[in-house]
């Protein structure tokens, strides 16, 4: 038991100066733009015809409603659940595991320290919103990580530009 009090300690210590030092980082700092989002009423069919080679390689990608708020997250490797006799009728919405009533919403002012808290109970992605809820990027753990480092570095992330800034 002391043996492992002593091995997990020191990570504990610096996940803690890790998120500390995020405490002044804000969503729309850290966070991945969203190039496009997809209709949720799309069909697979739709959306395997409208693919692109870059949309296809995205892990995750976001659904928004006929309003354009933030409705859902696609996995493209749910698309694989789909038999091709049924891509016609089957919306992308039916296929998001990670529906609106447990997407984890956040403003681009909100501090990434209490942002990175969340992240576990909602599927590990974090869509940042503007105040009509419209999706502007996605937050993960490479999004954190990237910060956390930027930050030891003395350094904030700029979407906007592509370029850190110091």
């Amino acid at each position: 038991l002391i043996g492992w009090i002593l091995i997990l300690s020191p990570a504990v210590e610096r996940s803690t100066a890790g998120m500390s030092q995020l405490r002044d980082v804000r969503a729309e700092q850290a966070m991945s733009p969203i190039e496009h989002a997809l209709p949720d009423w799309w069909t697979v069919d739709q959306l395997l015809r409208d693919l692109t080679a870059d949309q296809a390689g995205l892990p995750v990608s976001v659904l928004v409603d006929f309003s354009g708020v933030a409705s859902g997250l696609l996995r493209f490797r749910d698309l694989q659940r789909v038999p091709p006799e049924r891509s016609a009728e089957v919306r992308l919405r039916e296929l998001t595991r990670i529906r609106r009533d447990r997407l984890l919403l956040a403003l681009r002012d909100t501090p990434l320290d209490q942002l990175a808290q969340q992240l576990s109970a909602h599927g590990g992605v974090a869509i940042v919103v503007d105040d009509a809820q419209r999706p502007l990027g996605l937050i993960a753990s490479g999004e954190l990580a990237r910060a956390v480092q930027l930050a030891k570095l003395g350094l904030r992330n700029d979407p906007t530009s592509g370029r850190s800034a110091g």
